[in-house]
């Protein structure tokens, strides 16, 4: 049988390993940089792969774009930018500072120093709307002295035994 080799002894072993190596392996690595650079040359001037943007981005295909007509709503300049937040403007600021550059930004500094009294005034009309509410149901109104003692649960317990209704509403206002 062609197939069965007798590899007993050390020598029939070498002289197999190399047979074997000089027949398959060398042959295709002599060969694969060859077809390797075919094939990529094939893939360059594919029209499917030039003209899909997922593929180019499968094959990490960069594609010079003229900057000069970018404007500020294309895509490809917000593309890779991270997401502007005031989380972002918060590290980015405490950078400058940390740099030494809050001369620079000192505005910017004071600004985010009140972000969370400002982020409270997109509740704003929630809140004169509630007011508004309790104006015209109960023409309610306090002073100052029992606005600081009273809590807006106890509050809501003195209006929950007259008008229920109303309760539930002015929760739900709270709560958003």
């Amino acid at each position: 049988d062609i197939m069965t080799v007798d590899l007993t002894s050390i020598e029939i072993r070498n002289q197999y390993e190399n047979a074997f190596d000089q027949n398959f392996i060398q042959p295709f690595f002599s060969s694969l940089d060859e077809e390797l650079l075919g094939f990529n040359k094939f893939l360059i001037v594919d029209r499917f792969i030039n003209d899909s943007p997922l593929m180019k981005k499968l094959y990490e295909q960069e594609t010079e774009s003229d900057l000069s007509n970018v404007t500020v709503m294309s895509p490809q300049l917000w593309f890779y930018r991270q997401s502007v937040s005031v989380e972002s403007l918060k590290v980015a600021v405490q950078l400058k500072v940390a740099a030494g550059g809050a001369k620079e930004i000192s505005i910017l500094v004071k600004f985010l120093e009140q972000e969370s009294v400002l982020s409270m005034i997109k509740e704003l009309p929630l809140i004169l709307e509630l007011q508004k509410t309790l104006q015209h149901e109960f023409n309610y109104k306090l002073d100052k002295a029992t606005a600081v003692d009273k809590t807006v649960d106890e509050f809501l317990l003195d209006i929950s035994a007259s008008k229920p209704d109303i309760n539930t509403s002015i929760r739900y206002k709270i709560k958003v």
